[in-house]
């Protein structure tokens, strides 16, 4: 018979998996090595990721010269 909550499951040696830390800020549930002022974030060595933000544009709403730059 199969335990129903599958987190409470021993080992192949009988022993309980050890216990994860859980983050107590959201700080410490993002985990990065190093923040740049650019907007790059080192995840690990060699892995880099960056977050780009865009806006909203409503074109019918827009001015003619921004829906030429558009």
């Amino acid at each position: 018979m199969t335990p129903m909550i599958p987190f409470l499951k021993k080992n192949k040696d009988g022993k309980k998996p050890p216990k994860s830390t859980v983050p107590r800020t959201a700080q410490e549930s993002i985990p990065f090595q190093r923040m740049f002022e650019d907007g790059t974030c080192r995840v690990r060595p060699g892995y880099y990721t960056r977050t780009i933000q865009y806006q909203d544009i409503n074109y019918q709403l827009a001015q003619q010269e921004d829906k030429t730059a558009i």
